[in-house]
């Protein structure tokens, strides 16, 4: 559906102040009730702080609007309103233009996740909040996946891949303050230059969530505590890490098969697209709406009683904090009046089971365990975790598969069930009962046995 247009006027009224302004050119309504001329001094412009800021002269006057001066306050009411009930669905047809995505409900997640931005701590629970993360092979469309649902939140992306760019764009500026929303492009490339990276991404998944950060100060360093809570909007060129992954919601992209649509794509991704911007401002309008009807309290309580507990306890959980995750997206889904739209959709998401996507790893590390069943002792296998580590890249190599970053590989192997302690030679790995059974050769083991 596309956004409803007001019609051109040769004069407008201010919705706040009821003053008339005449258009500025072309039927356009003006940008602003100026004050030089007996207006109310506020801009069209919602403010971009969550939370109103002191000083900041937007935040308290807040925003107004303009409509055609012979429309009645009626007509404007009905107006109004009308924008309240766009659809969850026509948002994600808008975004499916943009975005090749692998299946059709990907798109309604992304916009359910984005509308989190706009209704932010004023009504969501401190720890209500999920981040969305794109993963998939190269060239899928992960970076423009996520700049496109970072800019319908409304977020700004890191790009610098340094820690004062990173800084400047968590603390914000004097005019607009931090983010909405934080875009994050190959987190397991960046970490590389960024380490305190993975543990905002953990720490972060909260409204307020202060991280230790040290920074330069004079000709050494000191450490400052930084909030680094909101949603944020973030891909892997690899395998998130596991903790990474509960607290995401994970979409799968996939090469566009289409010549034809992947060019356009492509070209289309190199320019501001009004489309976005449009999304953007429904959700603003939308997330207006919400914060008239609730408030973080509001939000409490309607979430503790029995019927959205059972609507929770409903949901079919596979992944894991499964319930928990569909409890965030539902109160979403209830704050921007999509329910109908998106419970569905959610019971859908928090059901599946995703792809294996481990599975390149689980098989080249059975292979290098079953080549070392002679080595057994006490049912353990033991080999330096270096060693594992430079023949199982080599072997993905060979097969033109992504190598295990020195990152996800501690995940790897707590997901694989590999025990690991301190030797005089380095960090020595343990392949268990736990471990075989994992990498799916347990009959092996058995086999070898003396």
């Amino acid at each position: 559906m596309s956004e409803s247009r007001l019609p051109p006027s040769d004069e407008w009224r201010c919705v706040r102040c009821r003053l008339v302004f005449p258009s500025p050119g072309e039927g356009r309504p003006p940008i602003s009730c100026l004050s030089d001329l007996g207006g109310c001094g506020r801009e069209t412009e919602w403010c971009e702080h969550e939370n109103p800021v002191e000083g900041c002269e937007p935040c308290e006057k807040g925003y107004t609007r303009f409509f055609p001066a012979l429309w009645n306050e009626a007509r404007v009411q009905l107006y109004i309103e009308a924008e309240g009930t766009i659809s969850l669905e026509s948002q994600a047809d808008d975004l499916r233009k943009v975005i090749e995505f692998t299946r059709p409900e990907d798109a309604l997640l992304s916009i359910l996740a984005a509308a989190q931005a706009y209704l932010g701590p004023g009504i969501r629970p401190e720890k209500c909040l999920a981040y969305v993360c794109f993963d998939g092979p190269k060239s899928s469309g992960k970076t423009v996946a996520t700049e496109a649902v970072v800019e319908i939140a409304g977020g700004k992306m890191i790009r610098g891949g340094t820690l004062p760019a990173m800084i400047r764009i968590l603390t914000g500026d004097a005019e607009h303050g931090p983010p909405t929303a934080l875009g994050i492009d190959e987190v397991d490339s960046m970490q590389a230059r960024l380490p305190d990276l993975q543990g905002i991404l953990r720490t972060g998944n909260r409204w307020n969530a202060e991280y230790p950060i040290s920074v330069p100060k004079g000709k050494g360093w000191e450490t400052r505590l930084m909030n680094v809570g909101g949603f944020k909007v973030f891909n892997y060129s690899g395998e998130p890490d596991d903790a990474t992954q509960t607290r995401c919601l994970m979409i799968r992209m996939h090469p566009v098969e289409d010549s034809t649509r992947a060019a356009d794509l492509a070209v289309e991704s190199l320019f501001n697209n009004p489309i976005l911007a449009a999304i953007r401002h429904r959700l603003t309008r939308k997330g207006e709406i919400a914060r008239k009807r609730w408030d973080s309290a509001k939000m409490e309580d309607h979430m503790r009683t029995p019927e959205f507990k059972a609507r929770v306890a409903r949901l079919d959980s596979i992944l894991p904090r499964g319930k928990q995750l569909g409890a965030v997206l539902l109160a979403v889904a209830d704050a921007m009046e999509w329910s109908d739209e998106a419970e569905r959709v959610i019971a859908s998401y928090i059901a599946e089971r995703r792809e294996d996507s481990l599975e390149p790893e689980r098989e080249v590390l059975a292979e290098i365990l079953s080549e070392h069943l002679d080595e057994m002792r006490e049912e353990y296998v033991e080999l330096q975790n270096a060693d594992v580590l430079a023949w199982a890249n080599q072997r993905l190599k060979d097969r033109g598969l992504t190598p295990i970053s020195k990152f996800r590989w501690p995940s790897i192997r707590d997901g694989f069930g590999i025990e690991s302690g301190r030797r005089s030679k380095g960090l020595l790995l343990r392949f268990g009962p736990r471990a075989f059974r994992a990498l799916g050769i347990e009959s092996m083991k058995d086999e070898a046995r003396p």
